[in-house]
């Protein structure tokens, strides 16, 4: 029966009960459990598996126990594509279709196919499916998109910060050397190596003391240190009080005082004043484990930090009067990385359950006006969380482990996952660039985002 016109003839009836009408592409969401589990069995009989194999909304849909056998037997170059990012992730397989769809856009921008990206995040003929769509990512650690690899740190780099030194953009490392580094983004060139911690360093963070550029740096050794980048000395004595290691930190202002704020083994919160090197006031305690994780930012006027630690929560300070606000739930693993930026469409709400695992990294922005925390973890999502109301507001998910987030002001978000690196821009009114990878044009009813 193999490639008959009878099974060609199932095939199409089978197909057209899920076309909405004649001139339009297969509407997969409307197949019933038959069709979504054998379709790939019935196409293989009629010789066009590669029809469907290129077909991305099937592979969003598709019934993956029947699917995986069949993706070996692609023959065309676009079929054979399709099928490499369906195989990419294991992780889609046991996922319903509007994670697998993010998934598989991820994958396909680690691919390369930043226009199947596209058309996954927005189908042919339908409204926009995905709130976030990867620009690029790298794949298994190659991508053209790489500049410049900054060597000279004898062992793992811990931690990076950016800021700017005379103008000139810099990142400030910090690794298991016991060293901070500084590099010129420019050239790619070392400036300075900064030495004084008597252990590995954990954290790094960029800001200003006096119009000053300084880093501020955290480690094993149980101290927050600040350098001025300018004359790369130590500014003042090391800032001592945790009784363990120093795990992150960052910098902000407190009632127009520049400050930094510690997390470490200890389980505690510190806010330290960095223009006399004395303690803001008394530890901010609550976390019941390791902080991990970090940030400065502002809520309604007040100077607020953003902690994440291995109890598993996100929590919320008044750096003024050391009260806790909020205490933020809904990563499913470990939060490992959140970072600040800003939009003005509003995200699609998506339900969260309680953290499951320790929270490493965080940091602050705004959305829509509003302040939020970002936040990426050990269960594979990147989520956006209301620090007014302590509510989510979005969840991406991805491939695997997020480890980093950074946001650029122009609606880009950069994602560190295992081994790999990812922008992510969000959806605005115009529809995505096009040819989309295989060289198709979308129809002239191709719907426009509503505003």
């Amino acid at each position: 029966m193999n490639g008959s016109p009878y099974a060609r003839r199932i095939l199409r009836q089978l197909l057209e009960a899920i076309r909405p009408a004649p001139d339009e592409p297969l509407d997969w969401h409307l197949a019933d459990p038959y069709l979504l589990r054998h379709a790939i069995q019935h196409a293989a009989d009629a010789e066009q598996v590669d029809e469907l194999l290129a077909d991305l909304e099937f592979l969003v849909y598709a019934d993956p126990a029947t699917l995986q056998p069949e993706t070996q037997g692609a023959q065309n170059p676009q079929a054979r594509l399709c099928a490499a990012i369906w195989r990419a992730t294991v992780a889609h397989r046991h996922a319903r279709p509007s994670v697998r769809r993010q998934l598989l856009a991820m994958d396909a921008a680690r691919f390369g196919q930043e226009g199947l990206a596209e058309r996954l995040a927005w189908p042919v003929g339908r409204p926009p499916e995905l709130s976030w769509v990867p620009s690029w990512a790298t794949g298994s650690q190659v991508s053209t998109a790489l500049l410049a690899t900054l060597s000279g740190h004898e062992g793992w780099v811990s931690a990076v910060a950016v800021g700017e030194v005379d103008g000139r953009p810099v990142a400030v490392s910090g690794g298991d050397d016991r060293t901070v580094r500084v590099w010129d983004l420019a050239t790619g060139q070392p400036l300075h190596t900064l030495s004084g911690h008597e252990g590995r360093v954990n954290a790094v963070a960029v800001g200003e003391v006096d119009g000053r550029p300084v880093a501020v740096s955290g480690g094993d050794d149980g101290t927050v240190r600040a350098w001025d980048l300018a004359t790369n000395q130590p500014l003042g004595e090391p800032l001592s009080g945790h009784e363990g290691w120093v795990n992150a930190v960052a910098v902000g202002e407190v009632d127009g005082r520049p400050v930094a704020v510690s997390g470490g083994e200890d389980g505690t919160v510190r806010a330290w004043d960095l223009a006399t090197g004395r303690p803001l006031g008394e530890p901010l305690s609550g976390n019941e484990d390791l902080v991990n994780a970090v940030a400065v930012g502002d809520l309604d006027g007040r100077a607020v930090a953003v902690s994440g630690g291995s109890d598993r929560t996100v929590r919320v300070w008044d750096l003024a009067t050391g009260q806790p606000l909020h205490t933020l739930s809904g990563h499913e693993g470990r939060v490992n990385a959140m970072a600040p930026f800003s939009y003005r469409q509003a995200f699609k709400k998506d339900a969260l359950s309680g953290l499951e695992d320790r929270v490493n990294a965080v940091a602050v922005g705004e959305v829509d006006g509003r302040p939020v925390a970002v936040s990426g973890g050990g269960d594979r999502t990147v989520r956006v969380w209301d620090l007014a109301t302590g509510n989510d507001i979005a969840t991406i998910a991805f491939p695997y482990l997020v480890l980093s987030i950074a946001a650029a002001t122009d609606n880009r978000l950069v994602v560190g996952f295992d081994w790999e690196v990812a922008v992510l821009r969000r959806w605005l009114t115009s529809r995505p660039s096009w040819p989309a990878g295989d060289g198709t044009e979308p129809p002239d009813a191709y719907p426009r985002r509503p505003p």
